[in-house]
């Protein structure tokens, strides 16, 4: 939602979680990380106000700046799309 870009899901990748325990000052929280297709390829980016600007990446290595919890998350994710090992059938 953050990109405008209209997408369709095509798989479930991981599910991550986060507690005060593990991550002391955070609440709990589930992400479901969840690999998609787009509908078209005739999309812009349009960006939310969470971002100022974005790019297209084809490794990790590309990355030089990491979120919390992505540094270990991405490895997964660009593994499942190169692999295409996604867990099916969402609907």
């Amino acid at each position: 939602e953050e990109t405008g870009l209209k997408v369709k899901p095509v798989g479930y990748i991981a599910v991550t979680y986060k507690t005060p325990k593990t991550y002391p000052g955070f609440a709990s929280q589930v992400n479901i990380c969840v690999a998609v297709e787009p509908v078209s390829d005739d999309q812009e980016v349009t960006l939310s106000h969470e971002h100022s600007d974005y790019m297209w990446i084809d490794g990790i290595d590309q990355v030089t700046e990491w979120h919390t919890g992505q540094k270990r998350l991405f490895p997964r994710i660009f593994a499942a799309y190169r692999d295409k090992s996604f867990i099916p059938n969402i609907d």
